[in-house]
């Protein structure tokens, strides 16, 4: 008999609401929150923290915050006029160590990630996953997650000219050993990432900005003593049956309608700026 468990948001909307629910295995429980004041991580908004232990505490699954990765540079040729690319060269070596300075203490991290997607998916595991595990977690096995790898390929747009945009989900099979033996452990891991493309030609006279930026999902985790796989399948199922609820999703739709009305405004606001500060300096050079 499978229990319900709700996870309740008592920050994002003035009044405690249901914001994700799913069955639980007999005599499991689970605690959980939605975090909207936490410091950089994967998703700009809230993130889900959730915890769920069998009786004895030895099996059970979690999700925890995602994070990001992002990585910003300048480069400049002999074209460049000497002091533009000194100028050029200071101000990315200031953003980067500002950058530095406000990740610090959260899941944002500064950092280059190239290579293939599965490079980068096993740079992730390797950065982000093992060394929060106990001394000696491996990998034993992976495979692509198809449902989410169909959703990213239907709803991410293709990359403009000159820039890039790629992705990757895979569930993934580690061991480790635990206190009191030996541990399996199933991680769907999924990200995505865009950025200025590196094999664009820079223009000839001008300095040379790149960017990219990585955003690793939820962490969504089940695990087990190697000797109770049954627990395994029931902490898989419990996570299969989780669901948003639908007036918990209507008010976040709300909230991301709104951010979305402020920045076209923002960006109207910085236009009209801009085109008054050209109006004025073309009168000037008129006169």
């Amino acid at each position: 008999m499978a229990d319900p468990f709700a996870v309740i948001d008592n920050e994002g909307f003035g009044a405690p609401m249901a914001a994700l629910s799913m069955d639980l295995p007999a005599g499991w429980t689970g605690t959980g929150k939605v975090i909207w004041n936490k410091p950089c991580s994967g998703n700009e908004l809230y993130e889900f923290s959730v915890t769920v232990s069998a009786p004895d505490g030895q099996s059970g699954l979690r999700m925890k915050p995602g994070h990001q990765v992002q990585w910003a540079d300048t480069t400049v040729d002999a074209s460049v006029d000497p002091m533009i690319a000194q100028m050029a060269l200071a101000q990315a070596e200031a953003l980067k160590n500002q950058m530095r300075t406000e990740f610090r203490g959260s899941n944002c991290h500064f950092g280059k990630l190239d290579g293939t997607p599965a490079e980068v998916t096993q740079k992730l595991i390797g950065v982000l996953i093992l060394p929060d595990r106990p001394t000696g977690a491996r990998v034993t096995g992976m495979q692509p997650n198809a449902t989410m790898l169909a959703l990213y390929k239907a709803g991410l747009m293709p990359a403009m000219a000159g820039f890039f945009s790629r992705y990757d989900a895979q569930v993934v099979d580690l061991a480790y050993d635990g206190p009191n033996g030996p541990m399996v452990e199933r991680l769907w891991l999924s990200w995505t990432q865009y950025g200025v493309d590196p094999n664009t030609p820079p223009l000839p006279g001008f300095p040379a900005m790149q960017f990219q930026t990585l955003i690793l999902d939820t962490i969504t985790f089940v695990y087990a003593p190697a000797n109770r796989p049954g627990d395994l399948a029931a902490g898989e199922a419990a996570l299969a049956s989780a669901k948003s609820d639908l007036a918990w999703l209507e008010e976040l739709r709300k909230v991301q309608a709104r951010l979305a009305e402020q920045r076209q405004r923002t960006q109207k606001d910085r236009n009209d700026a801009a085109d008054r500060h050209n109006k004025a300096f073309l009168e000037t050079i008129m006169q």
